[in-house]
């Protein structure tokens, strides 16, 4: 054993008496750290105060006065919890609960306790009459908060009976007062409890919320910045300062308290919606909707929140989110407000035609703006083919007819292919020749009809009037193009870009004859000079990539677009661009690492639907699931997100998720018949017949003669086991659309309804009358003709391989059609062929092993089979041929422990289950 040094020890035992002597020495009692707090307190040095009382209680934990006292400090600074906390403990002792009780009610006052306070309130310890009447006045406070006037009033007469006038009993008299909307009295009661008590935040608060319901929004900002001086740490004080600070539009004063608010509490509701108010005043768009939505996501229902929110996304051309917002402001807005037309421009731009519909028909078509929008959007949905809805929203417009009515509703009923709208625009054109547009109205009327000539003369006139006329130049541009008269078109083109150079559709036309002339590189260079002019414009973005591609610098348009990305850091829409540029670059792990580097607050329901987009094109279906629900999340009347989420849920086998979902679609679009094909196929994949056909009967008879709803019904039928009715079906459909699909869908519903002549005889007349188009039909002509036309089938195989050598279901079957005719090299040969292809696939495996097997090579063949059985144990096929190989090598209970656990039902298979069984026994 070692021993220390006498010297170390003497160092030990000498520190250790230091360590006694300073613990000794830096004891102090109670009240002489009270007393330092005292001190501070007396020069405002809280912080300081604040210290030396939780030493106190540190160094002595059952000290209630410095509690009480430490409690009082928190309570005064406005930190409400800390006050509770500090109160409650202190109420320890028997001595100063008069004194503690009304504090701690005080305290739970400011956090809106009202249940605690009720409490308090029915159990007091206090016995001073002034403390129960604080106590039973804050009791009446908490009660108004909880909208209890009765209870509210009976605990202030509580309060009253005690005999005792104090500032809380003050403050629920006024308070009363002002709920029963006294409140001029109530006011003049606060003004004088703040000239008494000018310390409470309390009273000024209440001066502050008593101001505001009167209107007087400047002198309850006044009072409140009271509030938050007497009590700095009440974040709610501060708040309502922030509030009356915004409504009387002192936003710089404003933003810095909303800052601070921010700063502790970065997702409070109440801070982000006014942060939003101040920031779209300052015309700081962008930044304003940030902080909108995260208060909406937060829970905010703050009608000017959604409102900022809903114009913001508007204006960038988020349609999705700007229709859910103003789907919540538009039931609180009059009808013709704006937000109103914003609301139906935004459902129309989504697609959402009857909510569009049903928006507008509540507008009031007397008032201009109103009218004047109806009048537009009819010509949009003219546009989109709603003739019926146009031609209603017309009428509704047209009450008062002016020249500008007139034009629209010619234009409508062109758009409709009602011939009265030429007599209608021909009458404005009789009063006003020059008005462009009726005379474009008319031309595109004729050029729809394919009525050259009379465009030929509109425009001839049009000239003749004006030889100078911009639009009729490009016009009969346009013509000339159509008449394939290029270089007249191109002579146009080139004069209209002299006298303007950005002319967007004087550069895409020379685009358009350069690539009509095959010269893409020409065509490119068009599309790269528009693009220039007009970045982000999806017309030339989607040109430039165009042309791109056709003329192999696809490379250059992307560096054009990634150069506009570049300056411009916080465009989410060229982001956009760029991605599906290195999409079609075939570089998805550049568009996916661009797409992920978006923020929250950039990414917008195209950006998510694009990210989902990638991974499946990747088949990451995994991966695409979350992007889409995030794109249907931001564009909840979108169709498409419903469909793409639909389908990916059911990629991802949630089949029951995908039924809700659509079912939910079908209710929100009632009028588009795919969201209930979709659900009566997800019936179908969770085993349930009847609802699927109960869905499919429901269906208008317009869509029982689309190809989709026959394939329905006919899949319909093979679930229940009616083959000859899904013939029938599957017959109808292949009519209706002849491809490779229906056709193959035909024959295995006559191969299933035990009619495989006619399959074989049905594939082989669409092979000869497509040929080389219908050649993907040839592999399943070959595998119904396996069993009763074996050399048919070698021969279809054969084909398929000349023009597909890896195809490997061809070069496995064609080896067990080999097998089949003990033609053993052959067999093997194709099936190494097929093993080259799919090495870990065991039916691959298992076709090759038993072609060694068969050709007399048993020890190659047992490792091979050994694997294919791993692999596939379950498959009786699989397993019986490795309980035969290993037969073959003379491994007999190893044979009989396989062929135990086989079970089938095929008499082929049972048959050779039955053969290996009795060799075991030999």
């Amino acid at each position: 054993m070692a021993f220390l040094p006498r010297t170390t020890f003497h160092v030990l035992a000498l520190a250790g008496v230091v360590a006694v002597t300073l613990t000794a020495c830096g004891e102090q009692s109670v009240d002489e750290y009270m007393a330092k707090a005292d001190t501070y307190l007396s020069s405002n040095q809280i912080n300081a105060a604040v210290i030396e009382l939780k030493n106190a209680i540190q160094q002595h934990p059952d000290a209630n006065q410095a509690r009480l006292m430490l409690g009082k400090i928190y309570l005064d600074q406005g930190d409400y919890a800390s006050a509770e906390k500090e109160l409650y403990k202190a109420l320890r002792s028997a001595d100063e609960q008069d004194t503690i009780e009304p504090l701690l009610a005080q305290a739970y006052l400011a956090q809106k306790k009202t249940t605690d306070i009720i409490d308090l309130a029915k159990r007091p310890r206090s016995q001073q009459a002034e403390a129960l009447a604080d106590i039973y006045a804050i009791e009446s406070l908490a009660l108004l908060l909880d909208n209890d006037p009765d209870g509210a009033e009976q605990a202030f007469q509580r309060a009253e009976k005690t005999g005792q006038i104090t500032l809380y009993t003050r403050l629920a008299r006024a308070s009363l007062d002002a709920t029963r909307e006294l409140n001029d009295t109530a006011l003049s009661q606060v003004s004088n409890i703040v000239r008494v008590y000018p310390a409470s935040s309390d009273a000024w608060l209440l001066k502050g919320h008593i101001e505001t319901s009167m209107g007087h929004n400047k002198a309850a900002a006044e009072s409140y910045r009271k509030a938050v001086d007497t009590a700095p740490k009440a974040l709610q004080n501060t708040l309502y300062l922030a509030q009356a600070l915004v409504k009387t539009e002192q936003y710089q004063e404003a933003e810095k308290y909303v800052d601070n608010l921010l700063t502790v509490l970065s997702g409070h509701v109440l801070s982000n919606e006014l942060k939003a108010t101040i920031l779209y005043a300052e015309e700081k768009q962008s930044e304003a909707k940030v902080h909108a939505d995260l208060a909406i996501r937060n829970g905010s229902r703050n009608l000017p929140t959604y409102l900022i929110s809903g114009v913001v996304a508007y204006n960038q051309g988020n349609y999705e989110q700007a229709s859910e917002r103003f789907e919540k402001v538009a039931p609180f807005v009059s009808q013709n407000h704006m937000i109103q037309r914003l609301y139906a421009s935004s459902q129309l731009k989504l697609g959402d035609i009857d909510g569009a519909m049903q928006t507008m028909n509540q507008f009031d078509a007397t008032d201009k703006a109103s009218s004047d929008f109806i009048s537009d959007m009819s010509l949009e949905l003219a546009k989109i083919g709603r003739n019926d809805a146009a031609m209603s929203l017309a009428e509704k417009a047209n009450h008062n007819p002016t020249t500008s009515k007139q034009l629209r509703l010619g234009l409508l009923q062109l758009a409709s292919n009602d011939t009265t709208g030429v007599d209608t625009l021909q009458r404005i054109l009789d009063t006003d020749p020059s008005l462009a547009e009726a005379n474009l109205g008319l031309a595109y009327y004729y050029l729809k009809q394919g009525r050259a000539n009379e465009v030929k003369q509109l425009v001839t006139a049009w000239l003749e009037r004006n030889p100078n006329d911009q639009t009729a130049q490009m016009l009969n541009a346009l013509v000339l193009q159509i008449e394939k008269k290029p270089d007249q078109a191109q002579a146009i083109y080139q004069q209209v870009l002299v006298k303007d150079a950005k002319n967007l559709q004087a550069t895409l036309g020379l685009g358009q004859i350069a690539a009509s002339k095959n010269d893409m590189d020409a065509a490119f260079g068009y599309a790269r000079t528009a693009y220039s002019h007009y970045p982000g414009k999806n017309l030339t973005t989607r040109t430039l990539y165009k042309y791109g591609q056709l003329s192999g610098q696809l490379d250059q348009a992307v560096s054009l677009v990634a150069s506009q990305v570049e300056a411009h850091p916080d465009n989410t829409a060229l982001k956009l661009d760029l991605a599906r540029g290195y999409m079609l670059q075939k570089h998805p792990d550049q568009a996916l690492s661009l797409m992920t580097s978006l923020t929250p607050q950039q990414q917008t329901a195209q950006s998510w639907r694009l990210l989902g987009d990638i991974y499946f094109s990747q088949r990451d279906y995994r991966q695409a699931e979350p992007a889409y629900t995030k794109w249907l999340e931001q564009d909840v009347l979108s169709q498409p997100a419903y469909m793409r989420n639909i389908q990916i849920k059911e990629l991802n086998n949630k089949m029951r998720d995908s039924l809700q979902l659509a079912e939910k679609a079908e209710q929100l679009f009632q009028n588009t018949a795919i969201f209930s094909l979709m659900k009566a196929g997800l019936q179908l994949k969770l085993d349930n017949a009847s609802a699927s056909q109960a869905t499919l009967d429901a269906l208008p008879d317009n869509v029982k003669t689309q190809a989709y709803f026959m394939r329905l019904q006919a899949l319909n039928y093979l679930q229940r086991k009616d083959y000859t009715r899904a013939v029938e079906w599957q017959r109808q459909r292949y009519a209706a659309s002849p491809g490779i699909a229906s056709a193959n869908d035909v024959a295995t519903a006559y191969s299933l309804n035990q009619q495989a002549e006619e399959a074989i005889a049905f594939l082989q007349g669409v092979i000869k009358e497509y040929g080389d188009k219908a050649a993907p039909l040839r592999l399943t002509l070959a595998q119904l003709q396996f069993e009763q036309q074996p050399e048919q089938a070698i021969a279809q195989y054969r084909r398929i391989l000349e023009q597909q050598p890896d195809n490997v279901v061809a070069l496995n079957n064609l080896a067990w059609l080999y097998l089949s005719q003990e033609k053993y090299p052959q067999a093997c040969d194709s099936a190494s062929k097929a093993l080259g292809l799919a090495q870990e696939h065991p039916q691959i495996q298992d076709t090759y092993g038993y072609c060694l097997l068969k050709s007399g090579q048993a020890a190659n063949a047992l490792p091979m089979l050994e694997k294919a059985y791993k692999q596939a144990q379950t498959n009786p096929e699989i397993a019986l041929h490795y309980a035969e190989s290993l037969l073959a090598n003379n491994m007999k209970e190893n044979a009989r422990e396989i062929l135990i656990g086989v079970t089938t039902s095929d008499p082929k298979l049972l048959m050779l289950k039955s053969k290996l069984e009795e060799q075991i026994r030999l």
